[in-house]
């Protein structure tokens, strides 16, 4: 379970590689897919899925009988969806930056001009599909 919904930019990195898998990976394994774009040390890899786990994000198992030079190896996998955690920041997000008002959130994307013509296409067509369905 999640104790708290703070990571670091770090942290949500190697979130990411675990959100992609879809399946419980090693310490090792996270570090491979991370390498191909950082140059972090593996050490620092595992640093930051211990904290992910302390934290309740991640969760930790041992697989009897599987090691790797002598060791014992560790799976790990995600505690929360990324769908939920992205719904926990997005709230947060407009809950400290706009005050809980997400009118303020969707002005704030019109009036510093960051949505383009197509999106506001597509955000249209959402909110009518959306209507629609609270009208029936």
């Amino acid at each position: 379970m999640v104790t708290n919904n703070k990571i670091s930019d770090a942290e949500a990195e190697v979130m990411q590689v675990l959100w992609k898998s879809k399946k419980a990976i090693t310490a090792i394994e996270i570090f491979e897919e991370l390498n191909k774009t950082k140059s972090w040390k593996n050490s620092t890899v595992r640093t930051l899925v211990r904290r992910l786990t302390e934290k309740g994000f991640l969760k930790k198992e041992r697989q009897i009988g599987v090691k790797q030079n002598g060791k014992e190896l560790f799976y790990y996998s995600p505690l929360i969806s990324h769908e939920r955690y992205r719904l926990e920041k997005t709230r947060d997000f407009v809950k400290t930056t706009f005050n809980g008002n997400v009118k303020k959130l969707v002005a704030s994307l019109f009036d510093n001009n960051l949505l383009t013509d197509e999106d506001v296409g597509e955000l249209n067509s959402f909110w009518n599909k959306e209507r629609d369905k609270l009208n029936e």
